[in-house]
């Protein structure tokens, strides 16, 4: 794999997850608008069944509360 088709795949894939919202939804596409860590991005996008119940119930208990 060339570095270029690296770049062109990170770049598609953040673009992608800016048109669908799943990275919006997830706060990770601040990542994405970077171009930070775009691995970030195609992982909970392509493979929505391994969603982390971390990241989800974090914020829903913490403010659940108050």
């Amino acid at each position: 794999m060339s570095p270029s088709f690296i770049v062109a795949s990170c770049c598609w894939v953040c673009l992608v997850c800016l048109v669908h919202l799943v990275c919006l939804v997830r706060l990770v596409y601040l990542v994405c608008l970077v171009h930070l860590v775009c691995l970030v991005c195609p992982v909970p996008f392509l493979s929505p069944a391994q969603d982390r119940p971390g990241i989800r119930g974090r914020p829903q208990s913490g403010r659940g509360n108050s």
